[in-house]
């Protein structure tokens, strides 16, 4: 009995007029919308939406670069493709890896890189697979070329302090 004595209160109480809200057009708590502010508005265009400042030497990045073993040395035939920039970070990928005759390019993650004040882009450019270590690399565009001072693969510094020079394909 006591539940069917809940059940007709609960019934009443959500069926009481006077505890319904009125409907939008008579409430006074809501604002008036009008046609004309509902016009659609193009999106600003990419070049005027808000950025950080352009880094032109960051911009000199962009392009897809290949690099070789310097002269003597074995090692790691790179291309690396910068795909864009904003402000002074670069974003690129591994696009070809060749280590003695394995193609491991598929290994690799996009990289952002940082591009300092004097024009040096430092990446670590990290594996898919977290056993694996990450390639670092680290250097400047000098007269056209992507001068390597820093070339980490995996665990090794690569070539001896000697520098691996990319030249840019595209």
């Amino acid at each position: 009995m006591r539940v069917l004595a809940f059940a007709v209160l609960a019934m009443l109480v959500a069926c009481n007029p006077a505890r319904r809200s009125p409907p939008a057009a008579e409430r006074t708590d809501t604002a008036t919308v009008r046609a004309e502010t509902l016009a659609a508005v193009p999106p600003k265009p990419v070049n005027e939406r808000l950025s950080s400042p352009q880094n032109p030497a960051a911009q000199a990045f962009v392009g897809t670069w290949d690099f070789a073993p310097p002269p003597g040395l074995r090692g790691p035939h790179l291309s690396i493709t910068v795909d864009s920039t904003r402000g002074n970070e670069i974003f690129g990928r591994i696009t070809r890896a060749l280590s003695g005759d394995m193609e491991t390019s598929s290994m690799f993650e996009p990289f952002r890189a940082q591009v300092d004040q004097k024009g040096v882009a430092s990446a670590d450019i990290h594996t898919r697979e977290a056993k694996s270590r990450a390639v670092h690399i680290a250097g400047v565009i000098e007269n056209g070329t992507w001068v390597l001072n820093s070339l980490v693969w995996g665990e090794e510094q690569a070539g001896g302090g000697r520098v691996w020079r990319g030249a840019k394909s595209r």
